[in-house]
């Protein structure tokens, strides 16, 4: 073994440090959300320092760890990405008239934002949209999510279903008008890249409605691909549904963006190519050298 490569920043990265200082050799490692964010920034910043190489889900993470480290650490960006051909779009058809379905998936914890998602959906029920809502997922947020339904009159309008395998969730996508996700960042700092689920969702060709949080926009472009719409804002998440609930011809337009851009910048090839790249430099070189030495040489 002349390398070692650690997935997440926090414990993992921490005994790679660790197994590499004793054994003389190199590592890096793959950093993501609340592994970036919900740590000390010193101790993190020493991890980057030390690492052949790191390489992150977003550019918005990666210009944030390129500027916690400083400019001779060598911070990769390389997307999750996904294979766009297992998604195939839905055929643009149904009539003005059936309501609107929304879809939401994630874990059911306080950074997806399902509170939000919930309350603007109260604001669509007092517009008159027609609409039913899905939301797929599981976690601590279950009961109180459930209780907000309820308090807000919406139990016939909006159903929590489990988390399901992945070929169910793709005949969810199928059946969706819109797909949503109301991220937001939490008091210490943990929050999303870009969800695996919105970069599905737009290879369906399901508009989407989302937050300017993370690398989101890098994903979702406001007007483009999409909607973005600031955190926490209910009246906001809902003027958008109801503007692609009224209008599917807008609505399929920005899926069908959605899905090209998926296809330019978001393919799982892409991302593997970068680090089997990262990876292939790192065996090949010569394992103990300084960090300075290796950066000299890339230049």
């Amino acid at each position: 073994m002349s390398h070692l490569h650690a997935h997440f920043g926090h414990d993992p990265t921490s005994v790679a440090f660790f197994a590499a200082w004793l054994s003389g050799r190199d590592y890096s490692f793959s950093a993501h959300a609340k592994d970036v964010y919900a740590q000390d920034p010193a101790w993190l910043r020493e991890k980057i320092a030390r690492a052949r190489f790191v390489v992150t889900c977003t550019e918005y993470n990666r210009q944030y760890l390129q500027t916690l480290a400083g400019p001779g650490a060598c911070v990769l960006r390389a997307y999750h990405g996904i294979d766009a051909t297992r998604f195939e779009p839905r055929p643009a058809g149904d009539g003005p008239s059936r309501p609107t379905t929304i879809l939401s998936v994630g874990r059911l914890v306080p950074k997806k934002g399902f509170l939000t998602l919930v309350r603007a959906l109260r604001r669509l029920a007092d517009r008159a949209v027609p609409f039913r809502c899905l939301i797929v997922g599981e976690g601590p947020l279950r009961r109180a999510l459930a209780s907000e339904i309820a308090s807000l009159g919406l139990q016939d309008r909006v159903e929590i279903a489990a988390p399901m395998p992945h070929r169910r969730l793709l005949d969810r996508f199928r059946e969706a008008d819109v797909f949503t996700l109301a991220c937001e960042v939490q008091e210490d700092g943990d929050r999303d890249g870009i969800p695996n689920v919105i970069v599905e969702a737009m290879a369906m060709g399901i508009p989407v409605v989302a937050t300017r949080v993370s690398g989101i926009p890098e994903c979702v472009e406001d007007g483009v691909t999409g909607y973005l719409v600031t955190e926490k804002d209910p009246e906001a998440l809902a003027e958008r549904i109801a503007r692609l609930a009224a209008d599917r011809n807008l609505a399929a337009r920005l899926g069908s963006a959605g899905r090209l851009k998926v296809e330019r910048e978001f393919d799982a090839a892409r991302a593997i190519d970068v680090i089997e790249r990262a990876l292939r430099e790192a065996l090949g070189g010569v394992a103990g050298e300084p960090r300075e030495e290796r950066h000299a040489a890339r230049a």
